[in-house]
Parts: structure tokens; sequence; C-alpha cells
């Protein structure tokens, strides 16, 4: 039986820039197994360190420290996000991993990174590959290539290009319109899979978060 190509679409919004001083805030996603969506998750999540919080990063999501207070543990989400990837990835298996795909995928790459490490988990590479796909990437290469002119490559500059709605600065918006964008992007570049040497050659980033994280535990004994 065909081992499916499981692609996790996922967005962040967060207290800050830096993953090792600031939190994640909202946590979204969606799980797809060869093009079809098979799972979700939405998450508000309650910072850790609120004395680091920017209060421009919390203007541009409209949140206020008091209803960041209420929100859940991060403890919390973090077991109740472990049991969704359990149940799509054998962790111990070197080859089951998900495929991440994000708009300015590292930012939100090394976010999540820094999540599990401070939730004392050091193995967030036993569930998600290293290897972002990035569709901010190939719209860049698409556009400059096609001689297109644009404003710049932001989401929802490049949303309002093709039409595709976005409530911007709210995480599971973001990953609807970035999988939109994907799919379009897709069909004008003739990348009717991820397989393809061009995609991998050009618009993946393999890069670890810069803290440096463990592999899958299983690859050490």
């Amino acid at each position: 039986m065909k081992t499916p190509r499981k692609l996790l679409y996922f967005d962040v919004e967060t207290t800050g820039l830096d993953p090792k001083v600031h939190d994640i805030i909202q946590l979204s996603g969606l799980i797809e197994y060869d093009n079809e969506v098979v799972d979700g998750f939405n998450f508000v999540i309650r910072p850790s360190n609120f004395e680091a919080i920017n209060p421009d990063a919390l203007a541009v999501n409209g949140k206020t420290v008091e209803e960041l207070k209420e929100y859940p543990d991060p403890g919390e989400i973090y077991f109740k996000l472990l049991q969704i990837f359990e149940a799509h990835i054998n962790r111990y298996d070197n080859k089951d991993k998900f495929i991440p795909v994000g708009y300015n995928g590292k930012f939100d790459m090394d976010f999540l990174a820094a999540f599990f490490a401070k939730n004392e988990d050091r193995y967030f590479g036993s569930w998600v590959k290293w290897d972002i796909i990035d569709p901010m990437a190939i719209a860049r290469y698409y556009f400059t290539f096609k001689g297109i002119k644009i404003d710049d490559f932001r989401l929802e500059t490049v949303c309002r290009y093709f039409g595709i709605p976005l409530k911007a600065h709210d995480a599971m918006h973001d990953i609807i319109a970035t999988r939109l964008v994907l799919y379009k992007l897709r069909e004008l570049t003739g990348l009717n899979g991820f397989d393809k040497a061009s995609l991998e050659d050009e618009f993946i980033y393999s890069e670890k978060p810069e803290a440096g994280f463990d592999e899958n535990p299983a690859s050490t004994l």
C-alpha cells in the first residue's frame, strides 16, 4: 500500500519576533494526505513570558494582555498537539514525517520547534521534516520570471492578486489562504506534485532552527 504524502500546513501568531524569548499565542494547522485535508487544529495558547510581550505584536494580532491570560496553559496545548501528531505519524519511523508548508515558513518553524523545547521536548524533528515548502518562494519565482510586477510578496498582496479572501493575522485564515495560494501556483507552474526536482531545488528550505533540536530518538539506537 502506497504511503500518502503527508503535508502539515501551519501558521503561528506570536508575542514578538524572537522564538527564544517570545511565545506562540495562536497555533493553527491543516493536515493533508495526497491533496485531501484529513485533520486540523486551531489553538490559542497562554504565553509563558508575559514580561517579554511586544505591544506592537499584540496590536497586530488585535489582542490584549487580559485576553491572553485567559488562554489555555501551553503544556495543555502541547499534549493536545502530540495526540494529533500521533494519530498521523509514527515518530520512530524516520521515513514517516510531515512535510511542513508555511508562508515565510522558517519563522513559524522556528517558533513551533521552540514551543516543543519549552515543553522539554527536543524531538520535534521526529514528527516534522526540516524541509519547508514555502509558497512565498514559489510566488517570487513565478512572478519574477513571468515579468509580473506586484508591490511585495506578503501573503496579503499575493492573495489580493489571485482574488483569494484573507483575514490577515489570524493563523487559521492564513493557512487556508496559504493552501489556496500554493494550489494556484501549482496550477500556474505545472507543478502538480511536490516530488519534482525543480521544486525541491528552488523552493524548499532545509535548515534546522537556530537552537538545534534532536532528530527521531530511534535514529540514535
